[in-house]
């Protein structure tokens, strides 16, 4: 039973961040179509300024939304090691894929800030 609990913890953990993403993905294109359509047929460089800074807009949604998956995946992960510490379990593999970008992101972070210094 904590192996199939395991299981489902651990596949849940992965299915999150990719899951977000895609609804993600799939909101911003359907809520901004009839934007990118107007900045499609504009000839005005306005609409590209404001296009530029939609898609810095996109961009940070998309990151903040995968960044709080992440961590949703991550205690999921851990939940899978917690129940089976076995080393070669789906857990272990979660917990790298999920805890990677947040490593990743905490290090440009802090060297972001150390550099500012």
């Amino acid at each position: 039973m904590k192996h199939e609990r395991s299981k489902i913890y651990a596949i849940l953990s992965i299915a999150c961040p990719i899951v977000t993403v895609a609804s993600v993905y799939l909101l911003q294109t359907r809520a901004h179509s009839d934007f990118w359509e107007s900045v499609k047929q504009s000839d005005d460089g306005v609409q590209h300024v404001a296009g530029a800074l939609m898609v810095l807009t996109e961009l940070v949604d998309l990151l903040l939304y995968t960044a709080l998956a992440c961590v949703v995946g991550l205690v999921l992960a851990l939940r899978s090691v917690k129940l089976r510490r076995n080393l070669t379990t789906l857990g272990y593999f979660c917990l790298s894929v999920n805890g990677a970008p947040l490593l990743i992101a905490a290090f440009m972070w802090i060297r972001g800030a150390l550099r500012g210094w």
